[in-house]
């Protein structure tokens, strides 16, 4: 393999799967056309190589090719062979390098039908990365430059992004903390959509005057813009098109993509796929066919041919090492045989899933930010078939082998969650130094870990001794995030003392079953390994009615990602470096007690302080970065939202995104020991708010986070802190311990819970 295809970053190579729509398996309707469509005489063995699935010998071919006119100088091939090879690039998931590619043909002042595909493929490239401007942006500099007749394949594509970014706008819109800025995401939205609607209109006309792939994708994109079936006589045309294209994987996966528009005719659309990715000998294209044969017939409970359907399906996508593909077809089997009855065989199916998905996992070879919308995507996709793998294994009778493996598949989610949360498949915690039962014995600490399904919530134990229990409750995740949602508001809600009702509610539901053995082991620190909205749930907060305790009167708590378990023990001698934001910025209230707080800090800990106008990224990294400090301590605001984008730490002269924060705690010479991020809080409704906080600590090596699970009044919140490091540092008690002795303080002197459960320790103690 050529030296230019090798990259020592970490993320995608998937082969065939950025063929098939980006990770998600949905055949490409913007698929481009391949090298035999170029206006170019293609090398026949690299033509040949492309039409047969091997892109990556294809795209070797090429680059040697382009390095060979280069060197002779010759101009015009060597803007062909660049304009194949991004091409090759792109259907692999290669977006930089075909970007990089793109930019040395418009470099070369090509004429004008080599700049008009130049600037559309770039729009692809881009769209692909999720840089959604930049394409919205190169599709419109290519429309401004072609014909009408030859607009149409760019316009396909143009309202495919618009969809994609009106899709994005919506979540920035859900997850963004300030109404206005939602307002303007959900606007923006609107506006995206109502763009689409008239370029997907245009399309249409156009294609009346086509008899191309182009003209069948138009069809395509409006009927999925409309979300309605195709008028007879649209039908019709696509159909004749269809009809007579010549073989090759690009009419492979039209067909499959028609197949989802023309119902009536569906099965028939793929048999025809099926014939003509066999003759191509595209085993690749044939698995994909197959799989989603294997779904029609699902659909209409035809169980004996789907299965069918699924083993032919994975027979060839291991032959033809389609990991995509194959573990898709792992799952449909799965899932009928569940559907039959058969949980064996359903479960060592979901176990092929996961293994398939463990080696796509290993083999991720490109940069970081180059597919973080796809990955993200992709990683939504797996979490399904981790939960569907759980429910059965944890729908069987308690073993302590059912159980471990459960947790094991558990891991495997909250990953995968990350991930995609991050938009990164890179994601691996820093250290990973203690096995969990290693760490219960040294800290008198339990583990419980929290898994929701559909229309059940499981709760397993890991106590000290090695003991695994089990306890599970009917209740669907709706009514379960309906009742988390009051409970949180009812605590946040300052005097009001209908919060007992939650407490009681979420003890009984996560505690009761399991009290007698953490109060027979001794147990001092329960470490909880929650899923979905119940990490945003104030432990601490608990009820159990019977002894009229909350659960901070009985044990500490701390929350985990449950990926790394440290050994990291308490220094004797701690330093701080101590940032704080007392003034008004960005919209943001002025913190009153912060001057007083940041002060406290340095002088009972030690170390560096900075106010105000010191609080800058350059500052903050500068300091980390020459220094050796155990304690970083940021006094600002913050908001950790559902996703990456809208997460941030306030300095005073901008937001600190995630990916800033945690390279700026990379800096830092030793990782730091306790992070604290007093005034910031996580967003109410997400269930993924906590995954940002944790997972950016987990990465960077930092020990432990505290921060807050809602917003608090700006003296309660000092007053804590203050207590937590008092603590600490003057009777030298671990960091849970620490924050238990302040709450069981509040609650002695009647404080409600909205004061003394916000704070929330993450990860090490």
């Amino acid at each position: 393999m050529s030296s230019s295809w090798q990259n020592s970053n970490c993320l995608l190579s998937f082969g065939s799967i950025a063929v098939v729509a980006g990770l998600g398996f949905q055949a490409p309707v913007s698929a481009e056309p391949t090298a035999a469509s170029l206006e170019s005489e293609s090398n026949e063995n690299t033509y040949s190589l492309w039409q047969q699935g091997n892109l990556v010998r294809a795209v070797e071919q090429l680059q040697e090719r382009a390095t060979m006119y280069r060197a002779q100088n010759q101009v015009k091939e060597e803007m062909e062979t660049l304009l194949e090879l991004s091409q090759g690039y792109i259907e692999l998931g290669r977006y930089q390098p075909a970007i990089n590619e793109l930019e040395r043909v418009l470099a070369l002042s090509p004429p004008t039908h080599y700049s008009v595909l130049a600037q559309k493929r770039l729009g692809n490239a881009y769209s692909g990365m999720g840089k959604y401007n930049k394409a919205i942006s190169a599709y419109s500099s290519s429309l401004k430059e072609t014909t009408s007749l030859s607009q149409l394949s760019t316009l396909n594509n143009l309202v495919k992004t618009l969809q994609e970014r009106q899709k994005n706008y919506l979540n920035k819109a859900r997850e963004i903390r300030s109404l206005n800025e939602a307002d303007k995401y959900r606007a923006f939205a609107r506006e995206d959509r109502t763009l689409a609607l008239k370029y997907a209109k245009r399309a249409v006309d156009l294609s009346q005057n086509e008899f191309s792939t182009s003209a069948v994708r138009a069809l395509i994109e409006w009927s999925r813009l409309w979300q309605q079936q195709l008028s007879p006589r649209y039908l019709e045309r696509g159909r004749n098109i269809l009809d007579n294209l010549p073989p090759s994987r690009s009419s492979v996966y039209l067909m499959l993509n028609w197949a989802k528009i023309d119902r009536a005719r569906r099965v028939s659309w793929l048999e025809k796929a099926d014939t003509v990715a066999r003759a191509i000998g595209d085993e690749a294209a044939t698995s994909y066919v197959l799989l989603e044969l294997g779904y029609a017939y699902e659909e209409t409970q035809d169980f004996e041919t789907a299965i069918d359907f699924a083993r032919k399906a994975q027979i060839l996508s291991q032959s033809a090492f389609a990991y995509d593909s194959l573990y898709r077809s792992q799952r449909l089997a799965g899932r009928i045989y569940r559907e039959i009855g058969n949980k064996n065989a359903a479960l060592e199916a979901y176990r092929g899933a996961i293994a398939s998905i463990d080696i796509i996992s290993q083999n991720l070879v490109s940069e970081r930010a180059e597919q973080s919308q796809q990955i993200a995507k992709f990683n939504r996709e797996i979490e399904t078939i981790y939960r569907e793998t759980l429910k059965l294994l944890l729908a069987a009778p308690a073993t302590s082998a059912s159980l471990i493996e459960a947790l094991l598949v558990y891991d495997k989610l909250r990953l995968a969650q990350l991930r995609s949360y991050f938009g990164d498949n890179c994601f691996e915690v820093s250290q990973k130094d203690l096995t969990s039962q290693t760490l219960l014995k040294n800290k008198n600490a339990a583990l419980i870990n929290s898994i929701i399904l559909e229309d059940e919530v499981f709760f397993i134990l890991q106590l000290k001794d090695g003991r695994i229990l089990k306890s599970s409750r009917k209740i669907s995740k709706k009514q379960l995030v309906r009742l988390a949602k009051q409970w949180h508001q009812n605590l946040t809600d300052g005097n009001n003392w209908e919060f007992r009702y939650g407490s009681s509610f979420f003890y009984d539901l996560i505690i009761k079953s399991f009290a007698t053995e953490l109060e027979q082991t001794n147990t001092q620190v329960l470490v909880f390994i929650h899923d979905g909205i119940l990490r945003n749930l104030p432990m601490a907060a608990l009820y159990d009615r019977e002894r009229k305790k909350f659960l901070a009167e009985k044990w500490a708590s701390v929350s985990s990602i449950g990926l790394n378990f440290t050994s990291t023990s308490e220094r004797k001698n701690l330093e701080a470096l101590v940032f704080g934001l007392e003034a008004a910025r960005s919209g943001w209230s002025r913190l009153e007690n912060v001057e007083a707080e940041t002060t406290f800090v340095r002088d009972l800990i030690g170390g560096d302080k900075f106010l105000n106008d010191q609080f800058t990224v350059e500052k903050l990294s500068h300091q980390l970065e020459r220094n050796n400090y155990s304690v970083l301590h940021l006094a600002t605001h913050g908001y950790f939202g559902g996703t990456a984008e809208t997460s941030f730490i306030l300095a005073y002269d901008q937001k600190i995104s995630t990916a800033q924060l945690e390279n700026i705690l990379l800096s830092s010479p030793e990782a730091i020991e306790l992070l604290v991020l007093s005034a910031c809080e996580t967003a109410v409704g997400s269930d993924r708010a906590l995954l940002g906080l944790a997972g950016v600590a987990a990465r960077s090596g930092v020990a432990s986070t505290l921060g807050s699970l809602w917003e608090v009044e700006d003296e309660d919140q000092s007053k804590m802190i203050e207590s937590f490091y008092t603590q600490i540092k003057e009777n030298n008690v671990n960091k849970a311990i620490a924050l238990q002795k302040i709450q069981i303080n509040e609650i002695r002197q009647l404080a409600l819970p909205q004061t003394w459960a916000a704070l929330n320790l993450i990860g090490d103690w």
